[in-house]
């Protein structure tokens, strides 16, 4: 078994991981790579490389590419959260003092600073604020032409999508409501169209406007939140076609026409001047960016099916099976993924990699949330939000692995471990074991993620306001007693902090902790991924005697 977790962390280590990528239709696509211990910023068609600070590398952002080809970023310094351009990954020059609670977004010549103080647009040495500042802007998307923002705002309780252009007042695209909810813009390279992504309880759709006219022209159905504007603009936009996403390509008519699936989990579209590529990951390979032809597959039935779907009484919910190498085990372990933020689409992961050859039948179960939004599970209520969907988890549980010899074992992250939790004391005696990242909630702890300023701009934000209804309490994750728990959590997890994770292992004698020191949500260092590497592979250890209890 050690062995098996050295391979899988050697072949982490020595890996090149993009985490994050930008570009702009005429001009280069930057990435933020790690290797090893180490991050730095690489750009297409060049050799030359910018080494990150470690002091950044946790919390440096891509945030866009100027008209001269300089890259913008924002990482916090010990005089609080500034904006860089690096020009030609050489040299560094301050743009701009940001707040805690600001994001950026650049196009052309200009840097877009939007958060709790409203919307600011800074030139080279001026900055002129656009709209008010008793709103939160949420996003903003900007043009080379200078002239046109698209941005979000989140007056309470709904958020709007407006249009700015210098020297007129703001122009609402689209008003939220109770259940419409926009929540992505893009902006063209020349500012002639804006598209809005917009939820609706059952449909994510994306709305073009002419931005003339102020005229919507187009409505694409079924979308997801990845899409981005060509240099003629083309509209390119994945739907939710599962598991492998459809690419569509929608002309400034309105015509719409399928370009093939996209294999794996996509990140972002990057149009460039050397083509459209993707920040991408599949099975075979980690997170990278590739020429879009290289992940397209045709529709003609070659790919593989991987996937089948579970019936329960509130709904149905899709499993992704990852199968060991050698046929059918007899025990199953079920991955649940966090809130907004769990890939469980065919894509790289050493976790899966692991289970596998630990010779575990690997399931990805699809959160009841993300059914819901699809219109396949029943929704939360405003009572205990987490209820329905750990009666859920827990009949898809039994349902699957009731051929099994072994007690089937559940690892999860955020949301998804506190679901694992509560669908273990559902069926006590028909879980193996636990293994939690990120997951130990505390009682009544929804106010402060909602509060929490930082997570405003990203999908978080969503996740709350659609799945919990305000008079929502979160019960403490209540970790059961009779089988073995594991708990991993960062010392600088912004959205579950750790001490919850010490007061819950404290309590119950078959519960152990780790504590990755310097990490956030996620795990993310090559030290922190081998760590819990380990630890998964211990666990297993302690949960193979265990068999099912009739």
């Amino acid at each position: 078994m050690k062995a098996l977790v050295k391979n899988v962390t050697e072949e982490v280590t020595a890996a090149a991981i993009v985490k994050q990528a930008v570009s702009v239709p005429s001009g280069p696509i930057y990435r933020l790579v790690t290797r090893g211990g180490g991050s730095e910023i690489e750009r297409s068609g060049s050799d030359s490389r910018f080494l990150v600070p470690d002091s950044w590398a946790s919390a440096l952002r891509l945030d866009g590419v100027l008209a001269d080809g300089g890259l913008v970023i924002s990482v916090p310094t010990e005089q609080g959260r500034r904006s860089y351009a690096i020009d030609e990954l050489a040299q560094v020059r301050e743009l701009a003092a940001l707040e805690q609670t600001d994001a950026v977004t650049a196009a052309g010549n200009r840097l877009v600073i939007f958060g709790r103080a409203g919307l600011k647009v800074r030139n080279t040495e001026t900055t002129e604020v656009t709209y008010g500042t008793s709103v939160r802007v949420a996003e903003a998307s900007s043009n080379r032409a200078g002239d046109t923002i698209a941005f979000v705002t989140r007056p309470s309780p709904y958020q709007d999508a407006l249009l700015w252009r210098t020297g007129t007042p703001a122009v609402p695209l689209v008003t939220g409501g109770p259940s419409v909810r926009p929540a992505k813009v893009a902006s063209c390279g020349d500012g002639c169209h804006v598209s809005v992504l917009v939820r609706f309880p059952r449909d994510r759709q994306i709305l073009v406007f002419e931005t003339s006219r102020l005229e919507q022209i187009v409505v694409v159905e079924h979308a997801s939140n990845i899409f981005a504007w060509t240099e003629r603009c083309n509209l390119l936009h994945l739907d939710d076609h599962w598991p492998y996403a459809r690419l569509h390509r929608t002309d400034p008519g309105g015509e719409t026409l399928s370009a093939g699936y996209v294999r794996g989990a996509t990140t972002r579209l990057l149009p460039s001047a050397d083509g459209t590529h993707v920040h991408a990951s599949s099975v075979d390979h980690p997170p990278s960016v590739l020429p879009l032809a290289e992940v397209l597959v045709e529709d003609d039935g070659s790919l593989p099916a991987a996937g089948t779907e579970v019936r329960t009484r509130n709904g149905t919910l899709r499993i992704l099976r990852r199968r060991h190498r050698r046929g059918r085990s007899d025990r199953d372990v079920f991955l649940l993924h966090g809130g907004p933020y769990g890939l469980w689409t065919p894509c790289w992961d050493p976790i899966v990699d692991l289970l596998g050859r630990l010779s575990l039948e690997v399931h990805q179960l699809e959160a009841p949330y993300t059914a819901a939004l699809q219109g396949r599970h029943a929704q939360f209520n405003s009572g205990d939000f987490g209820a329905v969907d750990a009666e859920s988890v827990a009949e898809a549980i039994t349902k699957v692995s009731a051929g099994s010899r072994l007690a089937p074992l559940i690892l999860g992250h955020s949301y998804g471990g506190y679901l694992g939790a509560r669908a273990a004391q559902l069926i006590p005696g028909r879980v193996g074991g636990l293994f939690l990242m990120s997951s130990i909630w505390q009682a009544n702890d929804l106010a402060r993620l909602r509060d929490d300023d930082r997570e405003n701009r990203s999908p978080l934000s969503a996740f709350l306001a659609h799945a919990f209804p305000r008079g929502s309490a979160i019960p403490a994750t209540d970790l059961p007693r009779h089988v073995p728990v594991h708990v991993v959590h960062g010392s600088r997890d912004p959205i579950v902090p750790v001490e919850f994770a010490v007061a819950a292992t404290s309590a119950i004698p078959n519960a152990t902790l780790t504590i990755l020191p310097g990490e956030g949500h996620i795990p993310q260092r090559p030290a922190a991924v081998s760590s819990t590497l380990h630890d998964i592979a211990n666990w297993v250890e302690r949960t193979n005697n265990l068999v099912w209890s009739h």
